[in-house]
């Protein structure tokens, strides 16, 4: 999965210690892939986007678990259901 980007989007190590200030200002509107021997090696984010992304990725993470949750009742539904009484738990458990 490749990402595409601009070449205004890129910028090297070097120049943003050059010039941090100016990058800084310009992550306020799109994100920066920041590179080391032309490769990248870190994004430079908006915080405010960078918070709405883990947002994102919290309420994906809490989706997926909840898929897989339904996936097992679904799986589940055509077993047959074993009856276990309260005495036989107690037994099994020492409680």
């Amino acid at each position: 999965m490749g990402l595409q980007m601009s070449k205004e989007q890129m910028v090297s190590i070097t120049d943003l210690v050059r010039a941090f200030g100016k990058y800084l200002d310009e992550a306020a509107d799109q994100d920066l892939v920041i590179l080391k021997h032309n490769r990248p090696v870190a994004v430079l984010v908006d915080f405010e986007r960078y918070e709405k992304l883990r947002e994102q990725r919290e309420e994906l993470l809490e989706l997926r678990e909840h898929l897989e949750i339904y996936q097992m009742v679904k799986e589940r539904e055509g077993s047959p259901v074993e009856e276990i009484s309260l005495e036989a738990l107690s037994k099994a458990y020492d409680i």
